[in-house]
């Protein structure tokens, strides 16, 4: 007679993978002391104010190039207009006037002033554009943070698609974004108050804050699934 086998169940023959919780043994929402939750939603506060100082100190210092540019432009129309003058007056003087070897020096400090002017309004202009690009980013980001704020105050509020029809309706205003908002969507009836427990990372009812968005965003840690 055969010796007899016994076979293994399916949870025998493929083991947990690491971190998976059994069936009767479910994972435990990781909790923050006051101090630790306190530090994470101040880092929150703190890489927003970032962003705001941010978009302001660019914000000066593009506009400080530009003034300097709209300067040096002025500048140098005026010196090639000096030049072009001056140039004539020493095609008019024969080369045995005496005033002559005086003009040319000075035309020769017109021309290496137009080429300094020249070259100091194209790096203003190559900063300006660096300047420009960083705040159109922060400036991103903020929009997107706006956004993504505002679906949460819809029925089924989804931020791809509103940014699909942002994008088609080509606007940027908030206020505007939010009539769009309304065609498409019903307004929350009842809004709960969002909750964040001081000492968990589980929160309680309701749709969530902006803040408890950029938390989860930051510590997903935070907010388990």
């Amino acid at each position: 007679m055969a010796p007899e086998t016994k076979e293994k169940s399916q949870s025998q023959d493929i083991p947990l993978e690491t971190g998976q919780p059994s069936d009767d043994k479910k994972a435990t929402p990781k909790t923050y002391s006051e101090e630790e939750f306190t530090a994470k939603v101040l880092n929150v506060h703190s890489e927003n104010g970032r962003l705001k100082k941010d978009l302001e100190n660019r914000t000066k210092e593009r506009d400080t190039l530009q003034r300097q540019t709209k300067k040096d432009e002025t500048r140098l129309e005026g010196v090639a207009k000096e030049r072009e003058d001056l140039q004539k007056q020493i095609d008019d003087l024969s080369s045995a006037d005496p005033d002559k070897s005086d003009f040319v020096k000075k035309l020769r400090g017109l021309k290496e002033e137009e080429q300094k002017l020249k070259d100091r309004i194209s790096d203003q202009e190559d900063k300006e554009f660096t300047f420009a690009e960083r705040i159109k980013k922060v400036e991103a980001k903020e929009l997107e943070d706006s956004m993504r704020e505002l679906v949460g105050e819809y029925e089924n509020g989804d931020l791809s698609k509103l940014e699909e029809l942002r994008e088609t309706a080509d606007v940027t205003n908030i206020e505007q974004i939010r009539k769009l908002a309304d065609t498409i969507w019903e307004k929350k009836k009842e809004p709960s108050t969002p909750v964040i427990e001081p000492f968990s990372s589980e929160t309680e009812g309701g749709a969530e804050s902006s803040e408890q968005k950029t938390l989860k965003k930051m510590y997903p840690e935070m907010f388990p699934k």
